[in-house]
């Protein structure tokens, strides 16, 4: 008698943690997809902001050398009246 009863007890536990087993571990699992999706956005939105520094940087100097170049008068401006028909 006191074993069916201790059986019938450890069956209510085991359904007891089974609906909690079945409401916790999807929470569990969404909530920490969600913390490394959270922590993978900051570090593409740091790496990515690095990125537009140092290109913007590079392009800047670009233009910069390009318009010193210029002044220095080593590269003239396109003249369109004087290109050829062929190009």
């Amino acid at each position: 008698m006191v074993y069916a009863t201790l059986r019938e007890e450890c069956e209510e536990l085991r359904v007891a943690l089974k609906r909690y087993d079945d409401t916790i571990h999807p929470l569990i699992t969404f909530s920490g997809s969600g913390v490394v999706g959270f922590f993978m956005g900051m570090f593409l939105r740091r790496v990515l902001k690095f990125l537009v520094i140092i290109i913007g940087s590079f392009l800047g100097s670009v233009f910069l050398v390009i318009q010193w170049i210029q002044a220095r008068q080593y590269i003239h401006a396109v003249r369109s009246d004087r290109k050829s028909a062929n190009v």
